[in-house]
């Protein structure tokens, strides 16, 4: 049984997450987080579990990784970890899953669809060897002849524990895609919970459509006890209503004007110098005089993460935090943002989906990224922030957020 508890965050996810193992403290789990830091919180959260915590300081590469875990699962240790400790994962880990009787928690949605860069004639070597073998279409998995040399060592690590996809066409020649954790493995768990939030603009739910694998939605009741898994709560917490009172979203013209167009501050847009030397006036003046009586420590900019530097200025150079970042409590202290990004779904995984007869909602991720980011201000905490945006196709989605969530639909 898959569940998926979609709410908003502070609605107690992750501690419904704690007091299910406290409650349960017979059952097995495997943790996963994208982050080292929340695998480590729920290890000391629940320390009577006794949880096993493979972390990447401990070895040199994810295999290693794969192996000691492997090794823990067979003794049927409690693990939290992030999903790269099962990157290389075997036949046998996948038995000794099942034989344990696991339960999966998953926080966050861990990226589910991986790439790597491989040269088709490279596949084409390794086919002809009967190294791997074509299954369908632009599909290949092991062959028969067993691989062991050192050049394409990685692919074939790879290849030993799931298929690798390739697309047609000149753009993605040298991209191949796999599932970081695959339908046999997710299936293998006597139960699976993940906690998330918007989940139908996630690579997850992709997965899911693709691999026609059920799911239902569950909720989180909060009580005299605490919080709880409930598939009949449905209702968000009662802060959600006066959110679009405490987050103040900048409307003065004068610096807005830069994201007028729809795609204004796509990552394509920031190769042309003019537009990042516009933008970076707009953010300073953001800063120095629409927020001057704001102190400099409450400051925080997000945006792609190799265009960081290039938006830097006194006053703010160390107040950068990639768009996309999440679950970290470090800036909770921040009460004056600007989200410089407007973010659009990826042009290959939007391919492999669409291959797959699935399409991914790209508002719905776009508007899933930037909450997740903003989240980790000082509105997590239930204080006021002021957000400068300057894409208008991302500022309209996040008022028409809160606008929604503020009249209860």
């Amino acid at each position: 049984m898959i569940k998926v508890c979609d709410a908003i965050m502070g609605s107690g996810k992750s501690s419904a997450c704690i007091n299910y193992m406290r409650e349960h403290p017979d059952e097995k789990y495997i943790y996963i987080s994208p982050y080292v830091d929340e695998a480590t919180r729920i290890k000391n959260a629940c320390p009577s579990l006794h949880f096993y915590e493979p972390t990447k300081a401990k070895y040199e590469t994810h295999h290693s990784k794969t192996l000691d875990s492997m090794s823990k699962i067979r003794e049927g240790r409690n693990i939290a970890s992030t999903h790269q400790a099962y990157a290389f994962y075997t036949q046998d880990i996948i038995d000794a899953i099942r034989e344990q009787g696991y339960i999966l928690m998953i926080d966050e949605c861990v990226t589910i669809l991986e790439s790597t860069q491989v040269d088709p004639e490279d596949i084409r070597i390794l086919e002809r060897a009967g190294c791997i073998r074509e299954v369908e279409n632009g599909t290949f998995t092991v062959g028969d002849e067993v691989y062991s040399g050192s050049t394409f060592k990685e692919c074939m690590r790879i290849l030993r524990s799931r298929k690798l996809y390739h697309l047609d066409g000149d753009s993605y020649r040298n991209e191949y895609y796999y599932w970081a954790l695959p339908a046999e493995f997710m299936m293998a768990f006597k139960e699976v919970i993940v906690m998330t939030y918007l989940f139908e603009g996630q690579d997850m739910w992709g997965f899911f459509k693709m691999n026609n694998i059920p799911y239902e939605k569950i909720g989180v009741r909060h009580d005299e006890t605490g919080y709880h898994f409930d598939a009949n709560a449905t209702e968000p917490p009662p802060y959600v209503r006066a959110l679009k009172d405490k987050i103040h979203i900048d409307d003065h013209e004068a610096i807005n004007d830069v994201g007028h167009h729809s795609h204004a501050l796509s990552m394509r847009w920031f190769e042309r110098t003019e537009n990042v030397r516009e933008l970076k006036k707009k953010i300073y003046s953001y800063f120095r005089y629409y927020m001057k009586d704001r102190p400099a420590s409450e400051r925080l900019y997000g945006t792609f993460s190799d265009r960081l530097p290039s938006l830097a200025r006194e006053g703010y150079t160390n107040s950068g935090l990639v768009f996309n970042t999440r679950a970290t409590n470090e800036y909770a202290d921040r009460r004056v943002l600007v989200y410089a990004a407007n973010i659009f779904y990826d042009g290959g995984r939007r391919m492999f989906f669409r291959r797959g007869g699935v399409e991914i909602n790209e508002n719905l991720y776009a508007l899933s990224t930037m909450i997740q980011w903003i989240w980790r201000s000082a509105i997590r905490n239930g204080e006021e922030i002021w957000i400068y945006i300057p894409s208008r196709r991302m500022r309209n989605m996040l008022q028409s957020w809160l606008n929604q969530l503020a009249s209860g639909e």
